[in-house]
């Protein structure tokens, strides 16, 4: 099923990618090429950036119906398969963590604060992936200290982020 819909959508970008190739443009432009085969001509600058989308997603499809070759090989059958089922797994946990952020950065919002860090759903959902990720300054840390409950409220986030979800 998986294979036959990326063949399915293989073929329509392939499709798409003949109706916006540059050097087709550049051929049939009324100045004529000035270099066989060039895709730098007037007519052909529009198309450039569809082509170039359209090229992805067909790169991106023919890896995927390369997969099936994995049959050839035992350990890059079980590779695949592993991945598979790893790829589901990590899926779950970004949701949870997902969810969890949001929760967090809900309740923080609710909160009477001025740290501008904090400021909103979205701004603190932002703040919170940052912590998660390592990338908070150390100044963020440091405006904590002027309120205790949202400090708190950090800290337990950072525990049941860090140390619970990251060990699962």
């Amino acid at each position: 099923e998986g294979q036959a819909l990326a063949g399915l959508v293989l073929c329509f970008a392939l499709l798409a990618m003949l109706v916006t190739e540059p050097i087709l443009r550049c051929l049939i432009s009324p100045s004529g090429p000035k270099v066989l085969f060039s895709q730098t001509c007037q007519d052909a600058a529009d198309s450039v950036s569809a082509y170039s989308a359209f090229s992805l997603i067909a790169i991106l499809c023919y890896y995927m119906l390369l997969t099936d070759l994995s049959v050839f090989s035992t350990r890059v059958s079980a590779f695949a398969l592993i991945l598979g089922r790893v790829i589901s797994e990590v899926g779950l946990f970004l949701f949870a963590l997902a969810f969890i952020i949001l929760g967090f950065a809900s309740g923080i919002s609710a909160l009477d604060q001025e740290n501008t860090s904090f400021d909103g759903i979205p701004t603190t959902a932002l703040t919170l992936l940052k912590v998660v990720l390592g990338m908070a300054g150390s100044e963020q840390y440091e405006a904590l200290d002027d309120h205790p409950i949202l400090l708190i409220t950090v800290v337990v986030y950072i525990i049941v982020t860090v140390i619970f979800m990251l060990n699962l």
